[in-house]
């Protein structure tokens, strides 16, 4: 699963997309967005709703090189 972004004011698209490698799942908790982590196996298997304390939970960030990336935090 990918994420895709849209800025409206620049009209200008942003993915964040590891195909077969990773896997990112966008969820709200205490009304904050934030971006799990998961390898593609688990997804593919099926096990992805298992075990969420092998994901990541981060947030999402355009970086200096105008590229969305995930930003891993604890």
């Amino acid at each position: 699963m990918n994420i895709i972004l849209y800025d409206l004011c620049k009209e200008k698209e942003y993915t964040l997309w590891e195909r077969m490698e990773n896997d990112y799942i966008l969820f709200m908790k205490n009304n904050e967005l934030f971006v799990r982590k998961t390898d593609s196996e688990s997804i593919l298997n099926g096990n992805w709703q298992e075990d969420m304390s092998i994901d990541e939970k981060g947030r999402l960030k355009i970086n200096g090189n105008d590229e969305l990336v995930f930003v891993h935090i604890s």
